[in-house]
């Protein structure tokens, strides 16, 4: 199933015990101001495409044993605050055998220090 660009979508169920493959792409960012709503649950999940935000206090995703390949949308090197829900995200399993990220590297500035 692929959720790409569904306008105005505020919450999300899904109960589907036989989807293997799901994708939620650009759904929630319309309404970045509030956190997305989603109940996902689908036993045989295989592949998991998230691309939109993500909050674990109202996101919620049943148990997915079969899980394969988890993949992520963009990840910023060299931030923290737009990886937290990517991060938030990957925190919800224990084992995974793939994961996909986009890696960005934002321009850096030499006037500025990476690290402290």
């Amino acid at each position: 199933m692929e959720l790409t660009r569904v306008c105005d979508l505020q919450r999300l169920a899904a109960v589907a015990p036989a989807l293997e493959h799901l994708q939620v792409l650009a759904c929630f960012y319309n309404h970045w101001q509030r956190r997305p709503v989603a109940t996902i649950t689908a036993r045989q999940l295989k592949v998991l495409k998230w691309g939109d935000l993500f909050d674990r206090r109202s996101v919620q995703l049943g148990k997915m044993k079969h899980l394969r390949k988890v993949c992520l949308d963009l990840f910023f090197v060299y931030a923290f605050s737009p990886n937290q829900g990517c991060l938030e995200l990957l925190r919800c399993f224990n084992n995974i055998q793939k994961l996909g990220l986009t890696l960005v590297y934002p321009p850096v500035s030499s006037s500025l220090p990476l690290f402290v």
